[in-house]
């Protein structure tokens, strides 16, 4: 009887190593300060966007809050891009940790997979955040929310 265990295809176990990386990479990311850092950064632009009209001294319509709010979406995405992504892989030769995970049996491959959907998942939640916050304000002052916000999403 042939052990199925031992029997993998090469993509099954790129793709289990993968995740193995990317929970990994998750832990990672919960017990630094990038998180942290990333979220005070968010919750900065996101105070001045709320005040904004209340600082200006006129009254929003509805379009104008959602252009406000979807104007600066883009920033926000870029910075956790440069948080998460760019610093992850960098990491592993600032930390030396390249030097045992190149040395073990994961292929490389793997690494930067995980690496990449634990960014992309951990980006993708604080953009789904930002957007959040947009739609409760827009209820807030409003009402209603802008038909816009769901295609820019």
């Amino acid at each position: 009887m042939v052990d199925n265990i031992n029997n993998k295809s090469p993509v099954v176990e790129t793709f289990r190593q993968a995740y193995v990386v990317m929970k990994n990479e998750i832990k990672k990311y919960f017990s630094g300060k990038r998180m942290l850092l990333f979220l005070v950064l968010l919750v900065i632009i996101l105070a001045i966007l709320t005040s904004a009209p209340f600082l200006v001294g006129e009254e929003f319509e509805e379009g104008q809050m959602l252009t406000m709010y979807l104007s600066m979406a883009p920033l926000a995405v870029l910075m956790a891009a440069t948080l998460f992504a760019s610093i992850t892989i960098v990491s592993e030769y600032e930390e030396r940790t390249a030097l045992i995970v190149f040395t073990r049996p994961i292929s490389k491959g793997s690494i930067f997979l995980g690496k990449f959907v634990a960014s992309l998942i951990v980006t993708f939640g604080f953009v789904a955040l930002y957007y959040l916050y947009a739609v409760l304000m827009m209820n807030i002052y409003f009402g209603s929310v802008d038909s816009g916000i769901a295609p820019s999403f």
